[in-house]
């Protein structure tokens, strides 16, 4: 019992740090690209720079969360759980995916607002699942030494 419950609470902390990295990582990606360079013109459409740049900020978040996952786990089941609950959330997430913002997006338009309105391709959902548990796995890979 005490192997499971280490395995269950490294998957959680490991969640935790992909989902800390998904929102930091991100914020650093706006302050460089600003709305003209994470948006299509006048639209909530996100732009390929910032599509491109969310893939590896998915698998770099991943990795992360799987590096923390291993190095805490009892044994590689832990990895496996988070690979698990990802796999099972990326699906649920890209099967019930609802875009977000109408209309034409204002020129000033501040991050949070931003992040509440961007519009990404319905494909992302489906790139980010296999990549992002991709990168858990090699960071899990890496935390062992192997």
């Amino acid at each position: 019992m005490k192997t499971f419950l280490r395995n269950l609470g490294a998957a959680a902390l490991g969640w935790v740090v992909m989902a800390a990295s998904s929102f930091v990582l991100p914020m650093g990606m706006w302050m460089v690209l600003g709305p003209e360079g994470s948006f299509r013109a006048d639209g909530w459409d996100t732009s390929a720079v910032w599509n491109a740049g969310w893939i590896v900020v998915a698998v770099l978040g991943a990795a992360a969360g799987g590096f923390v996952c291993s190095r805490v786990a009892a044994d590689r089941r832990g990895l496996w759980v988070l690979i698990a609950v990802m796999v099972v959330g990326g699906t649920l997430t890209a099967l019930f995916y609802v875009p977000a913002g109408e209309g034409i997006r204002p020129a000033d338009v501040g991050m949070f607002d931003a992040m509440a309105s961007a519009r990404s391709p319905a494909w992302m959902g489906w790139t980010n699942l296999p990549l992002a548990a991709l990168g858990a796995f090699f960071g899990g890979r890496i935390a062992e030494g192997g």
